[in-house]
């Protein structure tokens, strides 16, 4: 009977071993299938934005997700937010830009109202209908998100306002008699800039699907711009947005984009840095002109400028 009663401890001791070795083991495999599905996202965010294999390399060994990306995802939240109050204030989902009342809103670039700075930047907020909203929410979370997680929040932060504001300063000036609204200049400061630094490291990058991702991509931005200028020529009873956003985010995306996603451990051949000074002067003069123009041109051009615009006055 105490042979029995041994054996029996065996067995239980044998068999609650075995019972944690399997729970270990277990445990185990789930720690690594979760680091492989880890490590292959992180790769794809790698190949996807940083062409040259060494950033790739020092993004791989050195990112730890602390702190997360965040800009992109609330600003894009922000976004989805506004559209959703704009669609029950003014009852309109689908196109909202044509409604009497959105043009009265506080935060749209009006250029009657330009002595209201925010109205520089804030517009980026609004949209002037859903096939805009998807383009900019989609792209914004599928794009932005990679490049914050490679390139880091204030980087891309800095790209997309100066994308945003070179959409308000470049409608100020060439097309003075439209509102201006959408997160068209940022996302296509932050598209343009990802673009061009491929086509510069293009003999470096190891993505197999490199010429389709290209082509989708500038297929994608052309048929945007085409949907704003389309929209923008348009018979209405008030003037739609202007596409200078669309316009002014590429210009900005190609020069100040360029350097500001540019990897600090790639160097650029002199000819390549002689080409982006060269245009990068322009900008910066047309920036400068800008804001001459707007802070003078009251004097040279009326608008109807009212403190408390009616929106009647639009059509």
């Amino acid at each position: 009977m105490h042979d029995d009663s041994l054996l029996q401890l065996i067995r239980d001791e044998l068999s609650s071993r075995r019972s944690s070795s399997f729970l270990a083991a277990v445990t185990l495999g789930r720690r690594r299938l979760r680091l492989g599905l880890s490590r292959r996202a992180l790769g794809l965010v790698a190949a996807q934005t940083l062409p040259a294999p060494e950033p790739q390399r020092q993004f791989l060994s050195a990112y730890s997700c602390r702190p997360p990306p965040l800009f992109v995802p609330t600003v894009t939240l922000l976004q989805v937010c506004l559209y959703l109050y704009c669609g029950v204030l003014l009852d309109a989902w689908l196109v909202q830009c044509q409604e009497v009342g959105f043009v009265g809103l506080p935060i749209i670039y009006d250029p009657r109202q330009r002595h209201q700075a925010w109205r520089f930047i804030s517009y980026a907020l609004l949209h002037s209908g859903l096939p805009q909203l998807l383009y900019v929410v989609f792209g914004q979370l599928f794009i932005g998100v990679m490049l914050e997680m490679a390139h880091g929040t204030l980087p891309v932060a800095l790209l997309y306002f100066s994308g945003v504001l070179a959409g308000s300063l470049l409608a100020s000036v060439v097309d003075m008699s439209s509102p201006l609204v959408g997160g068209s200049g940022g996302l296509y400061a932050l598209l343009s800039a990802h673009l061009a630094l491929s086509a510069m490291n293009w003999a470096d990058m190891q993505c197999p699907l490199k010429f389709l991702q290209m082509a989708v991509a500038v297929t994608s931005m052309s048929a945007e711009l085409g949907r704003a200028v389309w929209q923008r020529l348009s018979p209405g009873d008030l003037p739609q947005p202007s596409f200078a956003g669309h316009v002014a985010g590429s210009l900005a995306g190609v020069t100040l984009g360029v350097a500001a996603l540019a990897p600090r451990a790639q160097r650029w051949p002199t000819t390549r840095r002689l080409l982006w000074w060269v245009a990068l002067g322009p900008s910066f003069g047309f920036l400068a002109f800008a804001i001459f123009w707007n802070v003078f041109a009251y004097g040279v051009v009326s608008l109807g400028h009212t403190d408390n615009p009616d929106p009647g006055m639009w059509a």
